[in-house]
């Protein structure tokens, strides 16, 4: 005897707590508000009547109109929509289920994900769907398809977005997390103590420069520019020469011109003083 096995139902990645969470934060809080209108779309939201929940925080949002819970439940109710999602004890069993504002940025991270994943399956599934009419020229659809994964990707990628006072506080700081207000304070105790022409990143090695500008800091890119031939290349060469034999510090250098072999002749030579 055999027992038929019903196939399982495969769901679209969602999360109805996440999106539940942010909403009711939306309708609670101010920050919260700006916070979701700013990070997500409608798109990203799974379920229909949270997508025309957010619409509506949306529109009085850019209107700059307060949202709570008999505002948008006024304004659905204008547009004959509150009924449609739930009638006013959902929106109500938004606001109290979200509880507090202080996580919202993360369940907005887990809805973006979540929106990414449904995305990307949609675009594979397209992408199935042409292959399988066995196209004259295959290589387009992959062209097409690459490049619709590719702006996905760009859509949903991090961004470098910060606030003022994320950035003095620190918060926001990938390579520094001392709050620029301590590294201002810091700095400014630093030149009292050694006279304003301190250095305050590492030395070049060049006296006449570090005495008058700091160019070796974190997050600088310092362009070297000149003509041919005269001396760019044995310049830098002299700075990573100082910033490794001197400053004990690593440096990757990177060359079109010259082969590995010629540039460590080179810095040799400099180092030892005796002609390659």
């Amino acid at each position: 005897m055999t027992v038929e096995t019903k196939p399982k139902v495969k769901i679209a990645p969602n999360s109805k707590e996440s999106e539940m969470m942010v909403l009711g934060s939306m309708l609670t809080s101010q920050n919260a508000l700006s916070v979701g209108v700013e990070s997500l779309s409608n798109q990203d939201f799974y379920y229909a009547e949270h997508k025309e929940i957010f619409n509506e925080l949306k529109e009085l949002y850019r209107k700059d109109k307060p949202a709570d819970v008999h505002i948008i439940c006024e304004s659905l109710r204008d547009k004959e929509k509150l009924k449609k999602i739930g009638g006013p004890a959902y929106i109500t069993t938004l606001a109290q289920y979200a509880g507090t504002s202080a996580h919202v940025e993360e369940y907005c991270n887990i809805i973006r994900r979540k929106s990414y994943s449904r995305q990307a399956l949609n675009t594979f599934q397209e992408a199935e769907n042409d292959f399988l009419k066995d196209p004259e020229y295959p290589e387009k659809l992959t062209e097409k398809y690459h490049q619709k994964l590719v702006d996905l990707s760009k859509r949903y990628s991090p961004n470098d977005k910060a606030s003022i006072g994320e950035i003095l506080s620190g918060n926001k700081s990938r390579i520094d997390p001392i709050p620029t207000i301590e590294r201002l304070k810091s700095r400014q105790e630093y030149y009292k103590e050694h006279g304003e022409s301190c250095l305050t990143g590492l030395p070049t090695g060049f006296i006449d420069i570090d005495k008058k500008v700091t160019l070796l800091e974190d997050t600088n890119l310092i362009v070297i520019a000149g003509r041919p031939a005269m001396g760019k290349t044995a310049f830098a060469l002299n700075i990573l020469s100082n910033i490794c034999f001197e400053q004990g510090a690593s440096v990757g250098f990177i060359s079109l011109e010259m082969g590995a072999d010629q540039l460590v002749e080179r810095m040799l030579s400099a180092r030892s003083g005796v002609g390659c």
